[in-house]
This record gives C-alpha cells, structure tokens and sequence, in this order.
C-alpha cells in the first residue's frame, strides 16, 4: 500500500509540473501535498484523505491554468466610440429591420427622418452601436418604440441617413411588425 502511495505521489508531481507549466511557487505546495500524501496512504481513512488533497490540487492547477488565460475584452458602449463627430442626444421613434444598408434604421416619430444605425462603416470590434438587448428583442418581426439616446457618426444633411449608434432606450415597447 505504501509503495502504491509513493508511485502516486510521485505522478502527481511529474504530471503537474509538466501540463500546468508550473514554476516556482506551485512546486513546494506540490512536494507539500506528496508528502502529505505519503503520511496518508494508511488506511481507508487515508485514501479518502488523499482523494480530497488530489481534488485541492486539481482545483489549484486549475486555478493556475485560469489564471494565466486572457480574459474576453468588455465590449465598450456607443458614447466612447472614438469616431462619434458631436454629442449625444435623445431621440423618440421606432426602431426597425429594414432591407438595404444599414439594415437597422431609427424613424423619428413626427419627421420623415430616418437615421441609420452603423453597422460597417463605423464598426469596431471593441465597441458595440447598439445595446444587445435592443437587438434580441428587435429580431426581424418586432420594432421597438422607445426614447433612445443616439450618437452621431454623420452630420445630419437634407436627403441622407444619418449614421449613428444606439446608447441605451427608456420607456421601451416592442410590437409586432405585421
């Protein structure tokens, strides 16, 4: 039984230290948890001793191995996109999907002025133009009517889309398009 022990023990640290990449502040917790594990390979209480150490040690490698994996970047929001040319401001209208370029539009209520929410042109990877929670609810059979606070891309010109992203919505209700 001992000797089961000491061939354990001597796995453990052989395959820790090779997959984990292990440096110097994991190996003497590793000869640490061996050496415990040497004086627990009597009994049955011993074994289950040691099940627990090997399931602390598993957690531990983990936990280094997580450690060193780069986390997911957090989508920055609409009012700090670098290419935003004035400020924000709240506009009330309904919010479609529409056919064409860009396929999310913004119809101001009481105007014909549609604005256009970029989804190309002023993309970037680390900012969002629209709230993903506007877009699970939009789907292609909904619009949505709300106060939506908007930022520019584009100047606002006689007979053009404005470009603009889509900050957060107040006072939202989603209808069925048809």
């Amino acid at each position: 039984m001992r000797e089961g022990g000491v061939l354990f023990a001597s796995l453990i640290r052989t395959v820790v230290l090779k997959e984990s990449g292990a440096d110097t502040k994991i190996g003497p917790m590793i000869g640490r948890m061996t050496s415990f594990a040497h004086k627990l390979m009597t009994g049955v209480q011993g074994l289950l001793m040691l099940k627990r150490a090997t399931a602390s040690l598993a957690l531990i490698i983990c936990g280094s191995v997580s450690a060193r994996t780069p986390s997911v970047p957090v989508e920055k929001s609409c009012r700090e996109h670098p290419q935003i040319i004035g400020k924000c401001f709240t506009v009330h209208g309904r919010l479609s999907v529409y056919n064409g370029n860009p396929a999310v539009r913004l119809r101001r209520s009481g105007t014909k002025r549609i604005l256009g929410v970029s989804d190309q042109r002023f993309s970037l990877p680390e900012y969002r133009n629209i709230p993903e929670s506007l877009m699970k609810e939009l789907g292609g059979e909904n619009e949505i009517v709300a106060d939506f606070l908007v930022c520019p891309f584009t100047r606002q010109k006689p007979g053009e889309m404005q470009l603009i992203c889509i900050e957060s919505a107040k006072n939202v209700a989603v209808r069925s398009r048809h």
